[in-house]
């Protein structure tokens, strides 16, 4: 089977959603132990996410949003409650589900070729190395990667290491990428360059998409729904719905009076609990 015919279709305006959420969290609680005391991080949060959903997690600095991430991920055990994808419950990494570090450097591996970055997901899988490297290739060419196949991740920018980060995460075909703040450490050309490079892909393969960021207008350009988490112990604050059409222009966006609407809704409630006061007063 090709790499195009493992990925899921292309998102046309007509695709059925799926009947049932890839992921459903119920009453999902986290608390560390730390010289006999406890902190709860993450108190009791529910929610549903559907396939093909661009999902992204804000809220102030601490909240538990990289916590709830792990959680998805199946790389930190909950205290309580259930996290299911496709409806099994996470007790282990789930087969379908990549995720992408803030820091790239620990989503490549530095002693082997870009090429070699990307084939790693695909071994074991039982395809003859003309197979894998040809599945690697398509995913460097989407996203811009051709031609530095033999580098190595130190001679590539930042930027080019995180879109390496991304190639070698979709390689294997994933219904799921979960992004922790990818583009934080980028400057801001860069930054808006890989956000159209995952819009592309999202709309292209149509894959589910949970993200983690601390920047309100990424992740109002980026999703199909924004999350906003309480301040530590964390739980839903807010729960809002975007549905700008596609393709979106940042420039322009950013000037439109519905998401400047929704900006102001998604600061206030972290300024609020960050305790921001403005003209007097409390936003």
């Amino acid at each position: 089977m090709s790499m195009t015919e493992s990925q899921p279709r292309e998102r046309t305006l007509e695709s059925p959603r799926a009947p049932a959420p890839i992921i459903a969290a119920r009453s999902v609680v986290k608390s560390f132990t730390t010289r006999g005391k406890e902190s709860v991080i993450l108190d009791g949060i529910t929610l549903d996410i559907n396939e093909g959903d661009f999902v992204t997690i804000v809220g102030p600095s601490g909240c538990g949003k990289t916590t709830f991430l792990q959680l998805i991920a199946g790389l930190q055990p909950m205290t309580a409650g259930s996290i299911a994808f496709d409806g099994v419950d996470i007790v282990v990494p789930p087969a379908g589900a990549v995720y992408v570090f803030q820091q790239y450097g620990k989503s490549v591996f530095p002693w082997r070729t870009v090429l070699g970055n990307v084939c790693f997901g695909l071994e074991g899988k039982g395809l003859s190395k003309a197979k894998r490297e040809g599945i690697a290739r398509d995913q460097l060419a989407l996203v811009g990667l051709a031609g530095f196949e033999h580098h190595y991740p130190s001679q590539l920018s930042g930027g080019m290491q995180q879109r390496l980060a991304i190639a070698r995460a979709l390689a294997p075909g994933p219904r799921m990428l979960l992004m922790d703040e990818p583009f934080s450490a980028l400057d801001a050309l860069t930054r808006a360059k890989l956000q159209k490079l995952v819009l592309d892909i999202w709309q292209k393969l149509g894959i589910t998409v949970v993200f983690v960021t601390h920047d309100i207008e990424e992740a109002l350009l980026l999703s199909t729904r924004v999350i906003a988490l309480h301040k530590s112990p964390a739980n839903i604050d807010i729960d809002l719905a975007i549905d700008f059409p596609h393709p979106r222009n940042p420039l322009t966006l950013g000037e439109d009076s519905e998401f400047l609407a929704k900006r102001r809704t998604l600061l206030s409630s972290i300024y609020r609990q960050e305790g921001i006061e403005y003209d007097g007063g409390v936003m």
